[in-house]
């Protein structure tokens, strides 16, 4: 399958801007002793699967849907949620009970979606305010979503990917058409690039391929670590992360930190930049090893890290 022409997205761009913001924080900082050691404990985690119950011919359509409202972490201890489970693990159950139920949603489902639809899906309310907001973010998203479908793809998820061209940079740049999707920060006037959650799509997608050759990208090695709160969990509590005393403090007491602010920037970028130094140490001895490797495994130890009491900064962000 031929590349997309170039794409304005450079996942080489999204390593370099958080390795220039590591290299200026005050805030947060990387331990690259601390990097060596984690690597060397690194064993493959098991594949990405999908959760049970998903048609084959719906998986693209799931796919995209979880993708458009994977996000709110940051909400989460304010969420009604089943003792244990994450707002992520919630989402699986939440959208895996609506497909076998009544299948994909058709694009104007997704255009007329209504908070009251959301909050029934996400299993929230509507009076206390981080929920309401929560849920008026998650209804915005899926808007945005079918008017993005519809305008562009013929309302079809598959078309979307096939639109990409085998091209995983063509397909986040795509992506970050929509509001929610454009993971560009601003720090000390300089645009620093995530594209966290689209990335994440292409992973999921790429996992899924299908035989027709859908979901196989070229440029699939390429894609930048995340950076989100779940790997900042298992890097800071391997001490691959370090964070001032203030910045410390407000992350052990659950205080919220601001989207946007400095703090959280430094947060995602050294969180990227760690996590790009883990995956080259590791490949010392494991060359074969992606990125996409690393970020389960980050994920499988901040699940632990969670059953033991510690959890992840928590920022409102529509990003992550």
């Amino acid at each position: 399958m031929p590349l997309a022409s170039a794409s304005t997205v450079s996942f080489a761009r999204t390593r370099r801007d958080a390795r220039v913001v590591t290299e200026r924080a005050v805030h947060v900082g990387v331990v690259t002793k601390k990097v060596e050691e984690l690597a060397a404990d690194f064993t493959p985690p098991p594949p990405s699967v999908l959760p049970r119950g998903i048609e084959p011919e719906h998986v693209v359509e799931f796919l995209l849907v979880r993708a458009a409202l994977r996000f709110g972490s940051g909400y989460e201890p304010k969420l009604t949620l089943r003792p244990g489970d994450t707002a992520a693990e919630a989402l699986d159950i939440a959208l895996v009970d609506r497909f076998s139920e009544r299948g994909p949603f058709a694009p104007l489902d997704l255009v007329h979606a209504t908070p009251t639809d959301i909050a029934a899906l996400r299993g929230q309310g509507l009076v206390e305010p981080p929920q309401a907001e929560f849920v008026d973010l998650q209804t915005r998203a899926l808007r945005d979503l079918g008017r993005f479908l519809m305008d562009r793809h013929d309302g079809s998820a598959i078309r979307l990917v096939e639109s990409a061209l085998g091209s995983a940079a063509r397909l986040c740049e795509t992506l970050a058409t929509m509001p929610f999707f454009h993971d560009v920060q601003r720090y000390r006037g300089m645009d620093v690039h995530f594209f966290h959650r689209a990335q994440r799509f292409v992973l999921d997608v790429a996992a899924a391929a299908h035989d027709d050759g859908i979901g196989r990208f070229e440029d699939l090695r390429e894609l930048a670590p995340s950076s989100d709160a779940e790997c900042a969990l298992a890097l800071r509590v391997a001490g691959a992360l370090v964070h001032d005393a203030q910045l410390k403090g407000r992350v052990d007491h659950g205080e919220i930190v601001p989207a946007h602010s400095e703090r959280e920037v430094e947060i995602r970028t050294a969180t990227l930049h760690a996590a790009d130094l883990l995956l080259t140490a590791i490949q010392v001895t494991r060359p074969a090893t992606s990125s996409a490797e690393v970020d389960r495994w980050l994920r499988v130890r901040a699940r632990e890290a969670r059953v033991c009491g510690r959890e992840p900064h928590r920022t409102r962000s529509v990003h992550y």
